[in-house]
């Protein structure tokens, strides 16, 4: 057997055929981002021991890349395929669809001394097909298994088979947790870790979509995907992407666009066409030579756009794809990961990669956009607030920022562990004696890290501005924060609350990171009331004859004048009886 090709593998990825070989976990998981050659670190791994090696795979496509993987290492390697009329069972290595497996008939035909299975797209193990086969094997008991999904499964235990499962995005949809199979994740990287020298840089842009979506309900964890693309082409969405690609996405020759269901990317396609912008579409339905020829057209040039609904997230490999249209919202980090995946892996001449997330109008907040789907692993407070910067450049902004935000989360935990109650309110008195505004009922010991920091630097002052009435805002920012919870304490302030602080007012991310739920809802509640008059209400009491000197200074006084000299008209103009 050859295998001098292992010798080309990727440091970290020697480094993971090491740990797996050395974990002695019977269920074992990897978690490689997409594009970091998952294939190849278990196709090595079973060459390297010699392993009589099952792999399960649920797309066809799927399959065939693993299939050739092996060759690739070696021309040599006894490689077969169990999926539909295909049953090559006799083999060194057997590579076996998930859905044929199914049928129990198939699961029995297959061999029972298998050294080593491997799971590919790991999140989907916890299913009943792939139980089953686990059983099978002897790798769970029946309890995990089930008792009726067991029916008519004799299982074939083996003291030193293993499991591997390998994904790229081991949450899942649902919430269930893989744990209930793996004992043990013995290797973890992240999208960030191998950005530049693996996986192309990308950059985010967001796009308003100017579509409600509040009226769509959720189905199996969610959005309803049906109600999503009637909504995206009764709101114009559809008809409008040729123009979004001509605006945004103008330099972009490989652009891949995600939709909810089949009638919206049809319809997105033909939208596309007319508008003389060459496209495919890839369906379920989509019969395999015209997948095939519409896959092959695109990386070649020959369509510019390729449109689907969530067909291609997972199993396709495009490298030359250089923009992202991810118009399909949700509420599942693990589905804006997969789509993400499939514009990061690097190609000639291919920069970065843009992805252009589309922003929805919803009343709930439970959609979850690129910036906050965790693709940024141990950059977890990264957020693209610089659409100019790539995620490269975001990085090494967050690293360069990162030593005086450290040294403030120091400064004050040394503070606060240091201090006693007495000595915090000390604190809190001077302000008191300089400002003469703190109510008597407020608690130091309600201050967070964040709120003190506020105190302490008169960081308040940014966004009130110098024009304010500082001490009426501390004031206001006091009385809300007493009406918060104990619960809103204890949590961190969410990117939502972050995100409005940080447009609307002169304060990045990492500033706020010291803040928690119940500080970022007192500032902002007190902010609205702080807000300066908008120019309609300003032309409106001009209009009326108010004076400078008596025009109100925020929105809120501004807002109770006019619907107090609105209500004063309605009275003089009620006809009297």
């Amino acid at each position: 057997m050859n295998t001098d090709k292992t010798l080309e593998l990727r440091g970290y990825q020697h480094e993971c055929v090491d740990l797996i070989n050395n974990s002695e976990a019977t269920r074992k998981s990897i978690v490689i981002p997409t594009g970091g050659g998952k294939t190849v670190i278990f196709a090595s791994y079973a060459r390297k021991h010699n392993l009589k090696t099952l792999v399960l795979a649920h797309r066809q496509e799927l399959i065939q890349q693993t299939k050739n993987t092996f060759l690739n290492l070696d021309p040599s390697c006894d490689v077969g395929i169990v999926m539909g009329q295909q049953n090559e069972t006799n083999t060194q290595i057997t590579i076996a669809s998930v859905q044929t497996l199914a049928r129990r008939s198939r699961l029995h035909q297959l061999p029972t001394d298998y050294d080593l299975i491997i799971c590919d797209e790991a999140h989907h193990s916890t299913a009943d097909s792939y139980r089953r086969l686990f059983y099978r094997y002897g790798l769970i008991d029946l309890f995990t298994c089930g008792v009726s999904n067991a029916e008519e499964i004799e299982p074939n235990h083996h003291p030193d088979r293993t499991l591997l499962g390998v994904t790229a995005t081991p949450e899942r949809t649902d919430g269930e947790s893989l744990d209930k199979i793996y004992d043990e994740v013995v290797y973890r990287l992240s999208i960030a870790d191998l950005i530049p020298d693996y996986l192309s840089d990308f950059r985010c842009e967001t796009h308003d979509a100017g579509v409600d979506i509040s009226h769509v309900r959720s189905s199996v964890g969610d959005l309803n995907k049906n109600q999503l693309g009637e909504a995206m082409s009764e709101g114009g969405l559809l008809d409008n992407l040729p123009h979004v690609i001509a605006d945004r996405l103008n330099d972009r020759k490989h652009i891949l666009i995600f939709l909810p269901n089949v009638a919206s990317a049809t319809e997105a396609t033909n939208i596309l066409n007319d508008a003389g912008i060459p496209s495919g579409c890839v369906l379920g339905s989509t019969p395999t030579e015209q997948r095939r020829q519409t896959l092959h057209d695109f990386e070649n040039g020959k369509l510019r756009v390729l449109v689907n609904c969530m067909v291609l997230t997972e199993g396709f490999d495009c490298p030359c794809i250089d923009a992202l249209v991810v118009a399909r919202p949700t509420k599942s980090g693990l589905l804006i990961q997969q789509m993400v995946g499939r514009g990061l892996r690097k190609a000639p001449g291919k920069q970065d990669c843009l992805i252009l997330d589309l922003a929805f109008k919803r009343r709930q907040s439970d959609l979850i956009s690129v910036a906050a789907s965790g693709i940024f692993g141990g950059y977890a407070n990264l957020h693209f607030t610089r659409p100019d910067l790539s995620i490269l450049e975001l990085i090494e902004w967050q690293k360069a920022r990162a030593p005086h935000l450290q040294a403030l989360h120091s400064v004050l935990s040394q503070r606060l562990e240091s201090v006693k109650v007495d000595a915090k309110q000390a604190l809190i008195a001077k302000k008191e004696a300089e400002y003469d505004i703190l109510p008597d009922d407020i608690d130091a010991e309600s201050l967070s890290e964040g709120l003190l920091l506020l105190v302490d630097t008169k960081l308040l002052r940014r966004i009130c501005g110098e024009a304010h009435d500082f001490q009426a805002v501390w004031k206001r920012l006091m009385q809300a924060l007493s009406r918060t919870s104990f619960s809103m304490r204890s949590r961190s302030a969410t990117h939502k609350q972050k995100k409005l602080l940080s447009d609307k007012f002169d304060f990045e991310f990492a500033e706020l990171d010291l803040l928690n739920c119940a500080d970022a809802s007192a500032l902002i509640s007190t902010l609205i009331d702080f807000e300066p008059p908008t120019p309609k209400q300003l032309g409106w009491l001009r209009w009326r004859g108010v004076s400078q000197e008596d025009t109100p200074t925020t929105k809120k006084a501004a807002s109770e004048k006019i619907k107090k000299m609105s209500a004063q008209t309605r009275t003089q103009l009620r006809p009297s009886r």
